[in-house]
């Protein structure tokens, strides 16, 4: 496996990043509290308005292996969330704006206020393969996606709390010009935070490669540290 991007915020503060937004200053931290996955320490995002907040990590040159795979974790913590609205968490793309959007995940909230993720990649032809909504519960879990690039060959899959068969699956893709390399890692509240969300998000151990292997959970959660959440269909 080769990893490109690592973040797993032992070191116990934001160093690992290259670039924070955080315009109100403290509400992208580094604590014990947020720690997941049996692990010391985690990244806290408060929301409490509309703005942004979100770390950035740029590769030093785009990768164009054409397949990325990315695992974190994530845990909702209770905070307060808009029926219907979600936020991007977790982006992966070509370009500083968003053209070549190679991957996205996102966290929100359904119609019946349950907690979701779904993941998007942008096709050639414009819009987004949308996995649509997958509940999850106020609990910590570990979400893995990979997309493929590919003239009618593409791929894209989603993972939650388990590898032995995708939450979604979507082949023969055109997406060989959309996701033609990868530059840019964005991770926290990174696009459209909605108007009503209030609280603290946890989040945890990214790791991106460029090889499509498996990464899957943590060691460390082999025996009484394994988080054995229970998740559903959206």
């Amino acid at each position: 496996m080769a990893n490109i991007i690592e973040i797993n915020h032992e070191i116990g503060n934001t160093s690992e990043y290259g670039t924070i937004y955080d315009p109100d200053t403290g509400e992208f931290n580094v604590t014990e509290a947020a720690a997941l996955g049996g692990t010391n320490c985690g990244l806290a995002i408060t929301i409490n308005d509309t703005d942004n907040v979100y770390g950035q990590v740029t590769l030093g040159s785009p990768n164009a292996s054409g397949i990325w795979r990315a695992r974190f974790y994530l845990d909702p913590n209770s905070i307060t969330w808009a029926n219907n609205t979600d936020t991007e968490i977790l982006v992966l793309q070509g370009g500083a704006t968003e053209w070549g959007e190679v991957l996205i995940i996102k966290f929100g909230k359904d119609g019946s206020g349950n907690y979701i993720i779904h993941s998007m990649t942008q096709p050639d032809v414009g819009g987004y393969d949308d996995s649509g909504n997958h509940i999850i519960t106020d609990a910590p879990h570990w979400i893995e996606i990979e997309v493929s690039a590919g003239a009618g060959t593409g791929t894209h899959k989603l993972w939650i709390d388990s590898l032995i068969a995708p939450m979604y699956s979507k082949a023969a893709l055109d997406n060989n010009s959309k996701a033609v390399n990868m530059q840019y890692c964005y991770f926290g509240a990174f696009g459209g935070v909605p108007a009503g969300a209030d609280g603290i998000i946890f989040l945890d151990e990214l790791i991106v490669n460029d090889t499509g292997d498996e990464i899957g959970p943590l060691d460390s959660l082999i025996g009484t540290k394994q988080y054995m959440p229970t998740f559903y269909r959206g």
